[in-house]
């Protein structure tokens, strides 16, 4: 199963520091599917969403594809929140009264206990 999230702010993806020619921008989150165009050191592309291991991006010219984020950083708008584009991780837990789910990411943890059946006594 794969889950795509989308960025809250406009931000964009750039290649990292670590590219010396170009980061392939795909046609899906595979290197098996084709090559759509190239983000070379400088260039952004619009980030739009996320699926394992990849960024979807758009393209100036409306293209979207998709970028690795091995060699791809997100570039925040200015004031937009650290988490689009940082890792994170979602776990649903069954506690026996209910599930809780329990976030963590880049400088946060949310734990949502839906299992506790306390708060009404």
């Amino acid at each position: 199963m794969s889950m795509v999230t989308a960025p809250a702010k406009a931000d964009d993806v750039a290649p990292s520091s670590r590219v010396s020619s170009a980061v392939l921008v795909r046609e899906g989150p595979s290197t098996d599917t084709a090559i759509l165009a190239q983000l070379r050191p400088g260039d952004r592309a619009r980030l739009v969403g996320e699926v394992s291991g990849w960024y979807i991006v758009a393209l100036p010219d409306g293209t979207r594809g998709y970028v690795s984020k091995a060699w791809t950083i997100v570039l925040h708008e200015e004031g937009a929140a650290p988490l689009i584009g940082s890792a994170h991780k979602v776990h649903v837990i069954d506690v026996g009264t209910g599930l809780a789910v329990f976030v963590e990411g880049l400088g946060y943890t949310v734990l949502c206990d839906a299992g506790s059946q306390d708060d009404y006594s």
